[in-house]
């Protein structure tokens, strides 16, 4: 294993890193078994296993390290540890040790998982994305096509990280939302201008001329209305991506 561990204040180094890390957990269930052969099953949450590892604490600093790590057990502080991707607040539950030399000590460590923060970011992530993506969708319906600027949104959207803040994909899915946003605000102004000043008194016009005039303004009317619907939903998107950042 190459990954750095740190636990607390403390980075493993060297023969510190454990080979392994187990984690993981249960779905806690309540079954409850019907007369009949029926059941019914209460989901009642997720609950994370104990994480457990080992390594060698070596070099002339071992002893104090080891007491460093037996101190964090004793106190029971709840300390971060972080691996990876992996995010936990953890408390030391057992720390064992087996002193060979001072400088030669192997341990292992079992930690109670207080609060799993790598979940709870990726579900606010996925949260996030799911919720843009509705509104891409739609805006998509609203306006009966997927114009190319929200087709690049939701291409975009769909990238690994989009929704992590301050990776690269995530920048550029605050752009083609942006550009969306502007491009169906721009249909929005250009289709507003061509909305006809009626005379409604039709005082003016002939009748055959004044049905039509009516029919064109009804057809303007709709489709002006339609791209303010799908400007409300990309904006919507767009504000949500843009408060992950905040």
């Amino acid at each position: 294993m190459t990954a750095t561990v740190t636990l607390g204040l403390v980075n493993l180094e060297t023969f510190e890193i454990p080979q392994t890390i187990t984690y993981g957990g249960r779905q806690r269930l309540a079954v409850h078994d019907l007369p009949g052969g029926g059941r019914v099953i209460d989901v009642l949450g997720g609950a994370d296993t104990d994480i457990t590892f080992s390594g060698i604490i070596s070099g002339s600093g071992a002893e104090r390290r080891a007491q460093l790590l037996n101190a964090l057990r004793i106190s029971g502080a709840t300390v971060p540890l972080s691996w990876g991707e992996q995010y936990y607040l953890i408390i030391i539950a057992a720390a064992d040790f087996d002193y060979r030399k001072s400088w030669w000590i192997p341990y292992r460590l079992r930690c109670v998982v207080q609060s799993n923060l790598t979940y709870a970011a990726f579900a606010t992530a996925a949260s996030a994305a799911l919720g843009i993506a509705t509104n891409l969708a739609s805006a998509a319906s609203a306006l009966g096509s997927v114009p190319g600027p929200l087709s690049a949104a939701q291409t975009a959207l769909a990238q690994p990280g989009a929704t992590t803040y301050g990776t690269a994909a995530y920048g550029q899915s605050i752009s083609a939302l942006g550009t969306a946003q502007t491009a169906v605000s721009g249909d929005v102004a250009r289709t507003g201008g061509e909305l006809p000043s009626l005379d409604l008194g039709f005082t003016a016009q002939d009748p055959t001329a004044a049905a039509s005039a009516m029919t064109s303004a009804t057809g303007t009317a709709g489709s002006l209305a339609a791209l303010a619907l799908a400007r409300g939903y990309i904006g919507s998107g767009f504000s949500a991506l843009q408060n992950i950042g905040t």
